[in-house]
């Protein structure tokens, strides 16, 4: 269960008969993470107070269907169609490596990654070992179909969240896709294009070598970018860094 706001519930309302059938027509293949349902849920302490709250029931995640149950997430790792600021601060290919390795601990907070991390951590065996069980060429498709449809409703930065098991192969889900490019994300767009523009433009090395390109208005490399921008590079750059060897 997650909250959204009323904006991301308005958009799920409009995208809705197409969100289904998009689903639908891929037949179980698709990569995002399902919503099975929205509610408002009106609090109301006094009239005067009352607040209405927006919530959507999803796919967990975390299922694991043969064991029929929650599997054991050894980490988490958020990607995206950026690599400006998507990085957790933490030397990456140690911490990473090490988190596959660890056992898990009921209770223990689970580690999140993003792109930059596993980048690093490309050369680790278990993460090799990882996105080998993954199965990355059977991704590709689906998460292409997804992109574009999200693209043709107007839709950018949404993740792709990757989850690494103990007890069973590697999951991703696309998540975070009810955000609409409008005014707010246009001025966010344009406060780092300054920022960005006073940096000289760096892409991880990986990248580079395998075509990717510095692609967005004036902002190379940040996540608030127009979707017929964000969604190709998204797709890119997974691509890119998921079969990186």
């Amino acid at each position: 269960v997650k909250q959204v706001t009323r904006a991301e519930k308005d958009k799920l309302v409009r995208i809705l008969e197409d969100y289904y059938n998009h689903l639908r027509s891929l037949q179980g293949r698709s990569l995002i993470c399902a919503i099975l349902g929205c509610h408002a849920i009106r609090m109301a302490p006094s009239e005067r107070l009352a607040k209405t709250i927006y919530v959507v029931v999803m796919r967990n995640a975390e299922f694991v269907p043969p064991a029929g149950g929650l599997g054991q997430v050894r980490l988490k790792v958020d990607l995206k169609g950026s690599w400006v600021q998507r990085r957790t601060g933490t030397a990456g290919s140690q911490w990473v490596a090490e988190a596959l390795m660890q056992p898990c601990v009921p209770g223990q907070r689970v580690p999140t990654a993003k792109d930059c991390d596993l980048l690093e951590a490309l050369h680790t065996q278990p993460v090799q070992e990882g996105l080998r069980r993954l199965g990355v060429e059977g991704l590709l498709g689906p998460l292409a179909a997804d992109s574009a449809f999200l693209t043709a409703h107007n839709v950018m930065d949404y993740s792709l969240l990757l989850l690494f098991f103990a007890d069973h192969a590697p999951q991703c889900f696309v998540i975070d896709y009810l955000q609409d490019w409008d005014a707010g994300k246009w001025a966010e767009t344009t406060a780092k294009s300054v920022r960005q523009l006073a940096t000289r433009c760096r892409l991880p090395t990986c990248l580079w070598l395998k075509g990717g390109r510095c692609a967005g208005p004036l902002a190379p490399g940040v996540s608030s970018v127009p979707p017929p921008v964000y969604g190709p590079r998204f797709v890119q750059n997974l691509e890119n860094l998921l079969n990186s060897e």
